[in-house]
């Protein structure tokens, strides 16, 4: 243990006698010397003295210690709950800003394969059938104003092509399956409709080749309805809300709507919105 002494004062007693008042700093202390007894000696004109010593822990600031392990803890917890209120914003702020130049070499030819029930009229969405969404509105805000590359039935297969193989390759070529929920539909396109769910359903959920977003353009007031293999996608994964009342602002490609659609779809490189921003290009002026 190193020691040394510290003059902090010189003052005369009542007996006129200078005293010198020094402190005794130790700088460092390890756990043995508090079970040691130390002595001091002191000499003077007046005589020699001894002093015996041990020394004392100080009780610990309890203060410090709270402020130090909770204001942490606070932090960390309004972190997480900003997080899970602005998540969906965050995640595409967070890939508009740190966008990847390296293209997508995973095979797959599309961002997403969209299934949905032809509908037989303009049905009950405020004059929004379910083909107007889908050959409309769907692509005009994820392929145009986002660079995404969608296979839509009934749009994209060549003529002449049998819908079986169509169907299966294109599927197995997405990188997201995009099933549209609508009550009306054409008894006329639902064998193909039902061959489409049947094979994307199975890459999903049995191969596990690509997720699923789940599109509910009706309310629907009793889900058993529905086959059971999409029950299961809606209990764990939820869907998105389409809410004819609010069509206007809905089509907007920066309502909450839109938002949350294009955080279930794959991330976009910068090389592929350019490929696909040129072929629309040359395409034009063909």
């Amino acid at each position: 243990m190193d020691n040394n002494s510290i003059l902090l004062s010189d003052k005369e007693d009542a007996s006129h006698a200078a005293v010198t008042l020094r402190t005794l700093i130790i700088s460092k202390v390890i756990e043995e010397d508090f079970q040691t007894t130390f002595d001091c000696f002191v000499r003077s004109p007046r005589g020699n003295n001894y002093v015996f010593f041990k020394i004392a822990s100080q009780s610990p600031d309890w203060t410090l210690h709270v402020i130090k392990i909770f204001v942490p803890l606070i932090f960390v917890i309004l972190a997480c709950i900003t997080y899970m209120i602005f998540k969906v914003d965050i995640v595409l702020w967070y890939r508009e800003m740190f966008e990847s130049h390296k293209p997508i070499n995973d095979g797959k030819m599309f961002d997403a394969y969209v299934i949905y029930p032809r509908s037989e009229s303009k049905g009950s969405l405020d004059n929004c059938s379910t083909n107007h969404f889908v050959l409309h509105i769907l692509p005009h805000i994820l392929e145009e104003k986002y660079g995404y590359k969608l296979f839509i039935y009934g749009r994209d297969e060549l003529p002449g092509q049998a819908a079986v193989e169509v169907i299966e390759t294109n599927i197995r070529n997405s990188r997201r399956l995009i099933i549209i929920l609508a009550q009306k539909s054409s008894p006329d396109d639902q064998a193909d409709f039902r061959f489409e769910r049947q094979v994307g359903l199975f890459e999903a959920l049995i191969r596990n080749e690509m997720k699923i977003i789940l599109i509910e353009l009706e309310e629907f007031e009793c889900l058993n309805d529905l086959p059971e293999s999409i029950r299961h996608v809606i209990e764990r994964k939820g869907t998105i809300k389409w809410k004819p009342g609010k069509r206007n602002k809905l089509e907007r490609p920066c309502s909450r709507f839109w938002k949350q659609v294009r955080y279930k779809m794959p991330v976009r490189s910068k090389s592929s919105t350019s490929t696909v921003d040129n072929s629309k290009n040359e395409s034009g002026a063909a």
